[in-house]
């Protein structure tokens, strides 16, 4: 069987593609990779998708002997142990609904030419900063005006209202008890 994608001689991190080394039981393209990674020159059978999508880099001597982080250096403070904090989530959902169009709700944010500001957008420490000192848990990002950008303005943590038949995708509870 050939395979769908030639990865012969590419090189995806530290390793070079020899050829091709057939199919695993899943039907997935098997390919025989030589690391360079320090002077490596091990050779290892790697499915392609973990290739292609950067999964392995190395034959496992990277991940051996790269110095880790000590466990209480963060990059921005919203992590632990892998898992990430509401307001980090928030955040990234923002991004996705505007710039990601595989997103399931980038029809009502990104396709409806819903941005964030620049600010927001470079670093989530920046949002933290801006957004971070009024959430409380339970709470979801909400815009005050539903045509308008993710914005310190137009920003505020609030509970989610269901989009119902004629309103708008999202409202907090106090626009709601306007209404």
């Amino acid at each position: 069987m050939l395979a769908k994608f030639d990865l012969t001689g590419r090189t995806f991190g530290y390793l070079e593609v020899l050829e091709f080394a057939g199919t695993d039981k899943r039907g997935e393209t098997l390919w025989l990779c030589q690391c360079h990674y320090n002077g490596c020159t091990n050779t290892k059978t790697i499915v392609g998708s973990r290739l292609r999508y950067g999964r392995n880099i190395s034959c496992g001597c990277y991940n051996r002997n790269r110095p880790s982080r000590p466990h209480w250096v963060k990059k921005h403070g919203h992590s632990h142990k892998g898992a990430v904090s509401p307001i980090y989530r928030a955040w990234r959902h923002m991004l996705d609904n505007c710039y990601n169009p595989n997103a399931g709700s980038y029809k009502h944010y990104g396709g409806r030419g819903i941005t964030v500001c620049d600010r927001w957008r470079a670093d989530f420490r920046n949002f933290l900063a801006d957004m971070g000192d009024t959430y409380q848990q339970g709470l979801s990002l909400v815009r005050l005006k539903d045509d308008g950008n993710y914005e310190p303005p137009n920003c505020e943590w609030g509970k989610r209202k269901r989009a119902d038949a004629g309103g708008s995708h999202q409202r907090t509870e106090r626009e709601r008890l306007k209404s």
